[in-house]
């Protein structure tokens, strides 16, 4: 279990959490390499924090001195634990038990991952109503069952067999948050040791598609990006193939020299229609680094990763120095005023 506290100010109040919540959904199933997958569910846990907490601070909120009290889920139940993709919707049901800090509640992320070696992914998020009253403590009832193919539910692309939740974000709206592994889940729903409480079965007697695209080549498009000149963007195309469903997205992460401040940027950038085989031009916002370009730092900019997805959410993505420069031809770019 991870933890991770921000400076935050509020007025707590205990209301009923199903009043105020609105269940902003989205899933995405990923098939990614263990390391790069994980790797990449940290990176988001904790650009989703930082986001988070420069709205709470823009919002007026003032920075209190600790001790802080970090968002904390009590205990877990997983409704129905076997699921038919051709009896939709086929979307787990997570009750969760849960406590934060004065700031209240803001979300909470789930991971689904089969236990195969393909390791697809189901992700699932649900948040508060933006501005609701802080609430401190209560029961979640957490369930996606989607609103447009491949999303908050097993779909017909779907590996069947064995799923198991094994990461887990809860946030407040300070944005402080903690994250927790598969077995800090197995504990709190009631299976120490074991995963049999946080395990689904999935059955899908159609065309699963269990294999991510592959990405072959890539071109920087843009060596040097002027801030001085709109849209300041970085330019890359990469080249891409899908042999079931078809690439539906790709991105790649850029990063700000070290200690430049400012964040990493990673866009991604949607096909018109699934694609077999071709390229994909993607484009970051240097800017969004800190939200403007008058404070986005200058200099050698890095590739930092990049990956694709298919439209049944399989993807693949790298995180390797090494593959990037052999990929692209260089890990870097200028970015200038």
């Amino acid at each position: 279990m991870l933890a991770r506290t921000a400076l935050l100010s509020a007025a707590a109040l205990s209301v009923s959490l199903t009043a105020l919540a609105q269940q902003t959904t989205g899933a995405r199933i990923r098939s990614d390499a263990k390391t790069d997958s994980y790797g990449q569910i940290r990176l988001e846990g904790a650009a989703r924090a930082g986001a988070i907490r420069r709205d709470w601070l823009a919002s007026g909120h003032r920075a209190e001195s600790p001790p802080l009290t970090a968002p904390s889920i009590i205990s877990g139940k997983i409704a129905g634990r076997s699921f038919d993709v051709a009896k939709p919707p086929a979307a787990p049901k997570v009750t969760l038990n849960f406590q934060t800090g004065s700031s209240g509640i803001e979300s909470v992320s789930l991971y689904f991952h089969t236990i195969s070696a393909n390791r697809q992914q189901l992700y699932l998020s649900h948040s508060i109503t933006y501005k609701s009253p802080a609430v401190t403590q209560g029961t979640w009832p957490l369930q996606d069952i989607g609103d447009s193919f491949g999303y908050g539910a097993f779909n017909p692309y779907s590996t069947p067999g064995k799923w198991v939740l094994d990461n887990a974000y809860i946030y407040d709206q300070a944005g402080n948050y903690t994250a927790y592994s598969e077995a800090d889940l197995a504990t709190l729903f009631g299976c120490p040791g074991a995963t049999d409480c946080i395990t689904v079965k999935v059955t899908n007697n159609g065309t699963p598609d269990a294999k991510p695209p592959s990405i072959t080549a890539a071109k920087i498009q843009t060596p040097k990006v002027s801030l001085a000149s709109p849209p300041a963007s970085f330019a890359a195309s990469l080249t891409v193939s899908d042999n079931v469903s078809g690439v539906h997205y790709s991105w790649v992460e850029v990063c700000p020299p070290n200690g430049s401040g400012g964040n990493c940027v990673s866009y991604s950038n949607y096909t018109t229609s699934p694609l077999l085989s071709g390229k994909i031009t993607n484009y970051d916002w240097v800017c969004g680094s800190t939200d403007k370009c008058s404070t986005t730092s200058t200099g050698l900019w890095t590739i930092y990763a990049f990956g694709a997805c298919d439209v049944a959410n399989n993807c693949v993505s790298d995180y390797n120095a090494t593959d990037i420069g052999n990929l692209f031809g260089t890990t870097t770019f200028k970015v200038t005023q």
